[in-house]
């Protein structure tokens, strides 16, 4: 939604002192919007780097009226209009929030409110086609756990930086084991563990590792050794 806010800003606040940051079909993008979804960012994540920030939003920016341009003449594209009403209504909402009232988002696009909603729907609607399009394109495109370990093991150093984070449940499962099962456990579990520390191992993909290597008894012991080694 961030990305239709500022389509809309620069739907309203053309000048023209400002510069054009690139041309899409019969499209602009200025430079002031670019900027604008930059700021914007950057208040609502004041943590995150700005590094290629600004290049990023512009390529989403681009990819956005892309999609739009040749939504547009897909003509056997199937759009559901019926949420761009209530897209209208959320995006003026949030411009009234945070000005503080009608006349002061008025002031701010200098427009009326029903000039400014005429935008909003145009730019919501714009928003729906290129959201349909984009589903069409990739409706037969389908990820294997191959694929997305080739991907990242080829661009990993290339990857944006995410805080370590985890996200575990414990069951308690009350069991009786013997000696060798004990040790594969705890041996599965280290296993795991230094595939996760060696950037092998995806998290979203231990859960099924778990159920293919281990045994229902197996599953308490494996958890509680996770939980020792991840948060000692």
């Amino acid at each position: 939604m961030i990305l239709f806010i500022s389509f809309f800003m620069f739907s309203l606040a053309f000048s023209s002192s400002d510069a054009v940051a690139a041309v899409v079909g019969n499209k602009i993008i200025l430079k002031s919007s670019v900027q604008e979804q930059v700021n914007m960012f950057l208040q609502r994540s004041p943590s995150s780097s700005v590094v290629g920030l600004e290049s990023s939003v512009l390529n989403h920016l681009i990819e956005q009226e892309v999609l739009v341009y040749f939504a547009e003449k897909d003509t056997s594209l199937l759009v559901d209009f019926s949420r761009a009403d209530m897209i209208v209504d959320e995006r003026f909402d949030f411009f009234k929030k945070n000005l503080g009232s009608v006349s002061a988002v008025e002031d701010y696009f200098g427009s009326s409110k029903t000039e400014i909603k005429d935008v909003l729907l145009k730019e919501a609607r714009s928003l729906l086609l290129a959201e349909s399009f984009k589903q069409k394109l990739y409706s037969g495109v389908s990820v294997s756990y191959n694929d997305v370990s080739s991907f990242y093991l080829s661009y990993k150093d290339s990857l944006p930086l995410t805080p370590f984070r985890y996200n575990y449940s414990i069951y308690a499962l009350p069991s009786i084991l013997k000696t060798p099962s004990l040790e594969k456990s705890f041996a599965t579990a280290d296993s795991v563990f230094a595939e996760i520390k060696k950037g092998l191992l995806l998290m979203g993909f231990i859960v099924f590792i778990l159920v293919e290597t281990l045994d229902l008894l197996g599953e308490e012991l494996l958890y509680r050794s996770l939980k020792r080694q991840l948060f000692p």
